[in-house]
């Protein structure tokens, strides 16, 4: 018997969580710095009275200051039509800069956004807009899916006469996440504020540099593509949904504006691997969404670039744990401020060094569960005992993993499924 068979199976009941014995020290967790900046959403993070190139797109570009004014004028609109605090607005809009004007127009109206992406079948996206309850749908769209909508539909150019901020907190919802048609994810600011303030400084992005978003908004990887750059005063890059699918077209695109950064799954950097190979200006190359094989790793370190792996579920805010990548082994880690990574073995007990258990992730990113799903949050999301803090939870990821001798964390598999099985992927309840 190996230490992977004494782990539950996924979504088995588990045990309570035992904090470890007294003067147990480390590697029996990880633990990023804890600490929030004085922000309630990401707006706060962004400077807004710059004349610099803010966002760019397929149907243009905006300044800071422009893209404040927009933000402003479709908040109004929105609030006019009832949104405010903890509404759900589905955000149905082609990729392109009046996009990222309408998830933040959404945020300062006081709602959270469902995004949902327009290269789905309508049939796959009126489960999920009714699922989510959202009375409005923001679009510049007209086939089916907004006919068949019974709710209040905006597009993205109208006005409203200004109406009164909404007050909201940073526990109020900012997104619901649906990648896949899967069971959706409620995600609140607070968790948004973290992940965007830690990745910025992280990265050491500055305002020369330009990230180019290639990532579809159903997938939670957008929130820090379209926002990471907006909180440094740098430029996001829209890039079009036909090139972003083709790798001669994406390539061609990182070229002519002139990609400092980009975040993308193992598969499009393969496909900009086969149509010539990943830009030289391109100096911050972010590997996530999946686990990334050490030969694609090594295929993208060339020149000064850097290579990033991140790692994280979408039921703790997008990235949990990123670094560089260094040597031939790709491990995690280490966490982002305000997040604590545990390895448990089946008693719910810290596992030691070089012994395999389920990764719990704990902190500010935990989300806030499954919408409408009480059942499946309580099994999933469990009591944190580590935090001292009231209310705190532990998101069970279902990815084995196991602490090395040197500290590090390792990656082995997933729990509930054949040894080897790839970690890190992105599976969420149906």
């Amino acid at each position: 018997m190996t230490d992977l068979d004494n782990l539950p199976p996924a979504r088995k009941r588990r045990p309570p969580i035992r904090p470890p014995a007294s003067g147990r020290q480390p590697p029996w967790f990880l633990d990023g710095v804890v600490g929030l900046p004085a922000a309630t959403t990401a707006l706060d993070l962004v400077d807004f009275t710059s004349t610099a190139v803010a966002v760019s797109g397929p149907d243009g570009e905006l300044t800071y200051d422009a893209l404040g004014a927009s933000v402003e004028r479709l908040a109004s609109r929105l609030r006019a039509c009832g949104v405010g605090a903890e509404t759900p607005v589905g955000l149905y809009l082609d990729r392109s800069a009046t996009m990222v004007v309408a998830m933040l127009a959404i945020w300062r109206a006081g709602g959270a956004y469902v995004p949902l992406d327009p290269s789905r079948p309508a049939a796959r996206l009126s489960p999920v807009l009714a699922d989510s309850g959202a009375p409005v749908l923001l679009t510049n769209r007209a086939d089916d899916l907004v006919t068949g909508f019974a709710g209040t539909v905006v597009r993205p150019g109208e006005c409203a006469a200004p109406a009164p901020d909404v007050r909201i907190s940073d526990e109020h919802l900012a997104y619901l996440s649906y990648p896949a048609g899967s069971t959706g994810v409620g995600v609140p600011h607070r968790a948004v504020v973290n992940l965007l303030s830690s990745v910025a400084g992280r990265l050491a992005l500055d305002p020369a540099d330009r990230l180019a978003a290639v990532t579809t908004l159903s997938s939670d990887l957008s929130v820090l593509e379209l926002l990471v750059p907006l909180v440094v005063g740098a430029q996001v890059v829209v890039v079009g949904a036909a090139e972003a699918a083709d790798g001669v077209l994406l390539r061609r695109r990182l070229v002519a504006c002139g990609a400092t950064v980009v975040q993308a799954t193992p598969a499009t950097w393969r496909l900009l691997g086969a149509a010539g190979g990943v830009p030289a200006s391109v100096r911050v190359r972010i590997c996530g969404g999946e686990a990334v094989p050490p030969d694609l790793a090594a295929a993208l370190s060339t020149g000064d670039a850097v290579v990033w792996h991140a790692y994280g579920p979408r039921e703790t805010t997008v990235w949990s744990a990123a670094g560089p990548v260094l040597g031939e082994r790709v491990h995690i880690g280490p966490p982002v401020d305000g997040t604590r990574l545990y390895v448990l073995d089946a008693r719910g007990a810290p596992a030691p060094a070089g012994v395999a258990g389920e990764l719990h992730i704990g902190g500010l990113g935990v989300a806030r569960g499954y919408h409408g799903r009480p059942g499946l949050t309580a099994e999933r999301f469990v009591p944190d005992p580590f935090s001292g803090a009231q209310g705190a939870r532990l998101y069970a990821t279902g990815d084995l993993a196991r602490y090395r001798v040197d500290g590090s964390l390792e990656l082995l598999g997933r729990a509930g499924h054949p040894v080897g099985a790839p970690p890190g992927l992105r599976e969420s309840p149906a």
